[in-house]
């Protein structure tokens, strides 16, 4: 979205829940600015109404907090009935009834999906591992998109970008060529490259359906691969919750042809159950390796890999420390640790 708005001549600061710019509180008034929300903070902030909100998808997630997914989704509510404009997906059973109800009230909704009645709608997406393409019809016709952002929720990220810049009267030109140069954020679908005859990606995708939407992503880029395998690498993120463990485990185990459970970030305290959880969530749980140390979970995947295979590292993204336990944080980061073991490892490629 920054880019977009950047592309038409419009300044534009990122701000809010992300590490990537300061809080909304602090952010420079110099144009539009792009914040992320969470559902925590929506609570604490009865008062926010942007100028345009953008809804994506509705999975689970923060239950532990909220208790149940009608609250999550409430809570995800307020922040569109004070809303100027709304653009929500509605391939999205939560994204429909929020446009339905919306536009029942008067509001300003824009939507957009693969959905026929989309007002900014996706006719085809492809892609490939490094590369993508879309074909997106609105009010003002149909155009191609070029994007280095693979995968179905990308494009679903990219084509709600193009309906905000519809929402805003921005020409449809430079939102295409900016999205066309847009690459993706640190640890999120970061290839690691070091010569090697396979792909590596990093990716902060954590969630049961943030990690099936990836690596379902990945399969498909990889379909025309002969004999390519996936290894997928993960761990335990965030508060324990074992229903989140177990659908984390089915969707990794289901989507990978080898898969690694190892140490994510989280406290230290009933790591390796939560780990046998993950495993018992997958198909075969006796096909899965487990792995502690991170480092060596990474390198093991590293050197099993064979040429047009994809190692995947899922779970902590840019992150550059581990949570071990409540008072101690390790230094790690994905892509470094990739990149030492193809540096270094027995078929080092650099």
């Amino acid at each position: 979205m920054l880019r977009v708005l950047a592309g038409s001549g419009h300044p534009a600061v990122l701000a809010g829940n992300t590490e990537f710019g300061p809080p909304l509180s602090a952010a420079r008034d110099e144009g539009w600015i792009v914040c992320e929300v969470s559902s925590f903070q929506l609570e604490a902030a009865p008062s926010f109404s942007p100028d345009v909100a953008v809804f994506t998808n509705l999975t689970p997630d923060h239950l532990d907090r909220h208790g149940t997914m009608r609250a999550y989704g409430e809570a995800k509510r307020s922040m569109f009935l004070k809303a100027r404009t709304s653009v929500i997906n509605v391939d999205d059973a939560f994204g429909r009834d929020l446009a339905a109800q919306l536009r029942a009230a008067g509001g300003r909704v824009l939507s957009y999906g693969f959905d026929g009645s989309a007002d900014v709608r996706i006719l085809d997406a492809r892609w490939e591992i490094r590369e993508a393409s879309m074909l997106v019809r609105d009010a003002r016709g149909e155009v191609e998109c070029r994007t280095r952002l693979p995968g179905r929720h990308n494009a679903y990220n990219a084509v709600a970008a193009l309906a905000v810049a519809a929402a805003l009267d921005l020409p449809v030109e430079p939102a295409v060529a900016a999205l066309s140069r847009a690459t993706p954020p640190p640890g999120r679908w970061e290839l690691i490259d070091e010569g090697q005859p396979f792909d590596v990606l990093v990716d902060y995708a954590h969630t049961p359906a943030g990690i099936r939407q990836l690596l379902e992503a990945v399969r498909s880029a990889i379909a025309a691969r002969e004999r390519a395998e996936v290894w997928t690498v993960f761990g335990p993120v965030g508060l324990r919750d074992r229903d989140k463990e177990r659908e984390s485990g089915r969707a990794a185990g289901e989507l990978s042809d080898r898969l690694i459970v190892t140490t994510g970030s989280a406290g230290i305290d009933g790591r390796t159950a939560r780990i046998a959880e993950i495993k018992r969530g997958a198909p075969e749980p006796d096909r899965v390796e487990v792995v502690l140390d991170r480092n060596e979970a990474i390198a093991r995947a590293i050197d099993g890999a064979r040429p047009g295979d994809v190692v995947v590292l899922v779970g902590l993204g840019h992150l550059r420390r581990q949570l071990l336990d409540p008072y101690t944080r390790h230094e790690h980061n994905d892509g470094d640790a990739a990149r030492e073991a193809l540096r270094s490892g027995p078929r080092a490629w650099s």
